[in-house]
């Protein structure tokens, strides 16, 4: 049984990164039936609502894209540094 709602979980995390569907839908598609109670369960398991979970990512994908490391300095390429 934990195996299978870790394995909701994962999968639950990755549908908020890589889709755009409300986390009301997600919830369905892994088997919860409420964004509440996914909601519930994975900032047990996470530590983090999956709404932040989501927003974290696309502000680490908008990081990368823009060239800026993890450190929060922009990546300098070609000054010959």
């Amino acid at each position: 049984m934990a195996y299978l709602a870790d394995w909701r979980l994962a999968l639950a995390a990755d549908l908020l990164v890589r889709t755009e569907d409300t986390v009301e839908s997600i919830a369905r598609q892994v088997g919860y039936r409420s964004a509440f109670g996914l909601s519930v369960a994975f900032h047990r398991v996470h530590g983090t609502r999956p709404g932040q979970h989501r927003a974290t990512a696309a502000a680490r994908r908008a990081g990368q894209e823009r060239g800026i490391t993890g450190t929060g300095s922009p990546r300098t390429v070609g000054s010959g540094r």
